[in-house]
């Protein structure tokens, strides 16, 4: 429209980190490697007493097929390490059983620690309030906040903006 464009900078910095992209051979071989990240990082974050302070983890699939792979493959690896049954798996898309209500719980439970949330849309408009331990004021420096896969690039840019979108909130030192 020929309108002049300015740039306004956000007031803090967004506490995000950015990991580099991987590359794998085949979709199995990608979900395997997810799954395994998942896996390392709970046993990484797991205390001598046997605690988890693992932060929540958004999965984000390229299709409902794709979240229902992950999630049974996610499930299936968990059923096989005891020490870490306190992690939550929710399959947020591709569930035939949930209803709104039920949908709108698990985006609520989304934020907290030890849950794990894979679906294929990116949530827009939807914010993942993050939450902390019971105990948290000792144990907040080991929280990260909202930790974000992206299994794949979408076709679109900006789904993969509103998924990287969900790191950005609450201040708080966030990983994608």
């Amino acid at each position: 429209y020929g309108l002049e464009v300015v740039s306004i900078p956000t007031r803090e910095r967004v506490p995000m980190t950015r990991l580099a992209d991987k590359v794998f051979d085949t979709k199995e071989t990608k979900y395997a490697a997810i799954v395994d990240d998942i896996i390392k990082m709970a046993k990484d974050r797991l205390s001598a007493d046997g605690t988890l302070q693992m932060p929540p983890v958004l999965v984000g699939t390229a299709s409902i097929e794709d979240t229902k792979l992950l999630t049974d493959m996610l499930k299936e690896k968990l059923a096989a390490e005891p020490e870490l049954k306190g992690l939550s798996i929710q399959q947020l898309t591709g569930n035939e059983k949930l209803d709104g209500a039920s949908q709108a719980e698990m985006i609520k439970k989304a934020g907290n620690p030890c849950v794990i949330t894979v679906s294929h849309v990116a949530g827009r408009g939807t914010d993942i309030e993050l939450k902390l331990f019971d105990s948290l004021m000792e144990r907040l420096d080991k929280v990260e906040g909202l930790h974000v896969i992206g299994a794949e690039r979408s076709s679109s840019s900006r789904v993969d903006m509103q998924l990287t979108g969900r790191t950005a909130r609450f201040s708080t030192q966030l990983k994608r």
